[in-house]
């Protein structure tokens, strides 16, 4: 029953996250069915982190008033809604001008984003609200297993459903998601635990901004390697489109499936040290990006990317559970809140930021993300130790 409602708690991040993965590997091929430019495929894809950064903070303080299984019961239906117009748009019931379909979209993937803002610091706040300091470590890792478990959902289901047309996997993710909002229903804890009568104390930044720091750097430096994977295999290696296409799918593919055992890992285990995660996690993904740099096959790149993604994996929950050992109690949904919103502009700033360095060399990026996890690191070092 435990391992159930613990399930029930993390099932609507894994749900949001299948579906990002979802609309931002399928959209672009689809796009030209449709008369949508590479441009405005970029625009609605980007609106859904953009919309986090201010929504989120906000939705984190409500979540301190009327509670983390509500704001969760809210905002799965209308997560729900944007794989709901996609299907529509996508299977054609719903037919319109190649302007209002761009709009239409762009309106879909806004409202995902801003409702994404108040489940997944809901989610991290509730399950900071349900572990002792031994647990909320491992607890993290779950909610990061989810988050890794549902974008490698989403990429395979987009492969499954590749021939049948992507509505039809926008179509399964609502299925999934229905499924997600009737176990939350029924299993989420009805009350906040381990917290105390509400304080009007402000949040102590002395500490947590380091933590926003290096959430910010970490997504930024990941998702700046992402976009240029592709365009290194052309430009270095001199493979056509088809293959590079084909050769960064294998290359991300292990990358996400070494964050995600990394993260199963963290999650099934107890006692961790969130500090001493966080610092080894970002030696390793120091090396697995200067295995990168020096990597000339696709073989290398791989080994990079993985030993990357199985650092990370122990970054991101050593880094939030670290945040939330350093919070007062009273503070889980604000500081989660707050969190979420970096983690939005890491996201959104990493793919932007990535294609301009490309102009400069092809290694560019790679370098750009060495210095940002040298950031985390060095950053992580000067971090006190949770209060436990």
């Amino acid at each position: 029953m435990i391992l159930i409602k613990r399930l029930a708690i993390v099932s609507g991040v894994y749900v949001y996250a299948a579906s990002n993965a979802l609309l931002s590997g399928g959209l672009g091929p689809v796009s030209r069915d449709y008369g949508i430019t590479e441009l405005q495929v970029g625009i609605i894809l980007s609106l859904g982190a953009l919309a986090v950064v201010p929504t989120a903070p906000l939705w984190g303080v409500l979540s301190e008033r009327v509670g983390r299984r509500f704001l969760i019961l809210t905002a799965i239906p209308f997560v729900l809604l944007s794989p709901l117009i996609m299907a529509l748009v996508f299977s054609n019931m719903l037919v319109l001008a190649t302007s209002a379909t761009v709009y239409t979209l762009a309106v879909a993937r806004t409202i995902k984003g801003v409702f994404g803002g108040a489940l997944i610091p809901s989610t991290q706040a509730l399950i900071a609200d349900t572990t002792d300091s031994k647990t909320r470590v491992s607890g993290m890792g779950l909610m990061g297993a989810s988050v890794s478990l549902g974008a490698l959902s989403g990429s395979m289901l987009l492969w499954l459903t590749a021939e049948r047309g992507i509505a039809v996997g926008f179509f399964a993710l609502l299925l999934a998601g229905l499924l997600a909002f009737f176990l939350s229903l029924k299993f989420l804890p009805t009350s906040q635990l381990h917290i105390p009568p509400r304080t009007k104390k402000p949040i102590r930044l002395s500490q947590a901004w380091k933590f926003f720091a290096i959430t910010m750097a970490g997504f930024a430096g990941y998702t700046m390697v992402v976009p240029i994977i592709g365009l290194k295999l052309m430009d270095d290696l001199l493979v056509n489109s088809t293959e590079a296409m084909k050769s960064t799918g294998y290359v991300l593919a292990g990358a996400t499936l070494s964050l995600t055992i990394s993260q199963v890992y963290v999650a099934t285990r107890k006692g961790w040290d969130a500090l001493r995660l966080l610092r080894s996690g970002s030696v390793g993904a120091l090396a697995g990006i200067g295995i990168m740099i020096l990597a000339d096959d696709v073989f290398g790149l791989a080994i990079g990317m993985i030993a990357v993604g199985a650092s990370l994996g122990t970054v991101a929950p050593g880094a939030m559970g670290a945040l939330s050992l350093s919070a007062d109690k009273t503070d889980q949904g604000r500081v989660a809140g707050i969190n979420t919103a970096f983690r939005g502009m890491g996201i959104a700033v990493g793919p932007v930021l990535g294609t301009a360095l490309y102009s400069f060399g092809t290694d560019a990026p790679l370098w750009g993300a060495l210095a940002l996890v040298f950031f985390v690191a060095v950053l992580s070092l000067s971090c006190q130790q949770p209060d436990i």
